[in-house]
């Protein structure tokens, strides 16, 4: 099979202005880990994601208004090394994320939570698995969004980068993990775009932290996008420099604010969390409803939260552990069962 870059395809070049040049004629400074690797850079992607991905125009506020996703958290684990570590499960992930192609037949991405303190404990491992993932959701149709590194707190917690880490030697802190995560899959355009950072709460020096992560992504290759993961209009106006793609997380409205920002810094957007969560089912439905009524009409790709029952904070009812304020919010029981009602994601599809 002839395999196909992102960085030649014309859209892609189109969008990405001088991007898809420079990859083709440099050797950045990962070239000489790349060899070491033998990785195979240049990845094959569906017709069907393909579709999905060449219809992207990173320049319109309303350039991936078709983008339908999840956010993914499978069910096994509460934080980043009871997924990614040893009780990592590739035919449970698949089944999982193949329900969720079941019931909602329209989805065509899935944001992914990688874990740093699982690659911390087995680096090897962690790179193979989330490689084993990637293949996974390729092979279901599904475009990626990887999330690097998180600084929400929920209960359980999850991987948290401190401020005493981010505030280190970033080289030798974090480049590391940046570069044998993002490395081998170089010009893959199964990525849709790499979230550098879910939900920072931008205090200190974390606009330079971020900014960091995004050069070290862009040198490694320079064809890639990057998002950031925002809760306010301001964060993201402050985050927009190192983002190609807006990706706040819109779960209390606002959304004319956000597509006038789009508009202003001429960049696309996606609300890469939304629907928030109660344990009623009805009223839980009301607000997917609601919040997906909404950024359909304003031209908004989506990401609910989240795909699947998980022992993950806020994605579980109370047999499974602790629900704090926002609820239940997955769309798919532990069981594999769909949650009452909530196959009404599929009337914002279309």
């Amino acid at each position: 099979m002839r395999r196909k870059s992102v960085c030649v395809t014309r859209r892609e070049t189109l969008n990405l202005g001088i991007c898809a040049l420079a990859g083709l004629a440099t050797r950045n400074s990962f070239g000489a880990w790349e060899a070491r690797s033998g990785i195979t850079p240049i990845q094959s992607l569906s017709a069907a994601a393909k579709a999905i991905r060449d219809k992207i125009n990173l320049r319109a506020s309303d350039g991936c208004s078709h983008i339908y996703g999840f956010n993914y958290q499978p069910s096994w684990g509460s934080n980043g090394v009871t997924v990614w570590g040893e009780k990592y499960d590739p035919k449970k992930y698949r089944e999982e994320l193949a329900l969720g192609k079941k019931y909602f037949p329209k989805m065509n991405a899935v944001r992914i939570w990688l874990s740093w303190s699982s690659y911390r404990t087995d680096p090897a491992r962690f790179v193979r698995q989330f490689q084993q993932a990637v293949e996974i959701c390729g092979e279901l149709d599904l475009l990626v969004v990887p999330v690097l590194f998180n600084r929400w707190v929920g209960n359980p917690v999850w991987d948290v980068v401190s401020d005493s880490e981010m505030a280190a030697d970033f080289a030798a802190t974090f480049v590391p993990f940046v570069r044998d995560v993002v490395a081998p899959l170089k010009g893959d355009s199964r990525i849709l775009a790499w979230d550098l950072c879910n939900e920072p709460p931008l205090r200190g020096g974390e606009l330079q932290w971020l900014g960091n992560l995004q050069k070290t992504v862009k040198q490694i290759d320079p064809c890639s996008w990057t998002c950031i993961g925002t809760v306010t209009v301001d964060q993201t106006r402050q985050c927009a420099p190192y983002q190609d793609i807006l990706t706040p997380h819109l779960y209390f409205g606002g959304y004319p604010d956000y597509v006038q920002l789009a508009k202003e810094v001429g960049k696309s957007l996606i609300s890469t969390e939304c629907c928030w969560g109660s344990l009623d089912d009805s009223v839980r439905v009301q607000r997917v409803r609601d919040e997906l009524g909404a950024l359909k009409t304003h031209k908004i790709g989506f990401f609910p939260h989240a795909l699947y029952e998980s022992l993950v904070a806020d994605l579980h009812r109370p047999q499974y552990g602790f629900v704090d304020k926002p609820g239940y919010m997955a769309f798919i029981h532990m069981d594999g069962s769909l949650r009452s009602g909530h196959d009404v994601y599929n009337v914002f599809t279309d």
